[in-house]
């Protein structure tokens, strides 16, 4: 019997999306270094409409963001490596708790 996975809502505020990644230590090659590689396949989130957000605008503010389910394994996965990742610092990428959610404007005024 195969188990159903847990799926979360991801909402991106980044005009036209953003691809994530998973990381981990390569193999050593004799060198003594390990170089990072991918960890898997990343997964590529929707995104606001960039034609909504307007020339040169970085800002999620106003803009509904777009909104991608995602295995709720892997996503808490990436988010232990990128809990200081601006994406996530600056509420660019969060879970939605509720369908209500994905109308809710992130941070209106973000420190860039």
């Amino acid at each position: 019997m195969e188990t159903e996975k847990k799926i979360v809502r991801v909402a991106c505020a980044v005009p036209n999306g953003v691809m994530i990644r998973r990381w981990k230590p390569g193999y050593d090659d004799g060198t003594g270094f390990k170089p990072t590689i991918p960890d898997g396949p990343a997964v590529q989130l929707n995104g606001t409409s960039a034609v909504a957000a307007g020339v040169g605008n970085t800002s999620p503010s106003g803009l509904d963001p777009g909104i991608t389910e995602v295995d709720a394994e892997w996503w808490d996965a990436w988010l232990a490596q990128n809990g200081e990742n601006p994406l996530v610092a600056m509420e660019h990428v969060w879970v939605l708790k509720d369908p209500e959610e994905a109308k809710a404007e992130p941070d209106p005024d973000p420190t860039f």
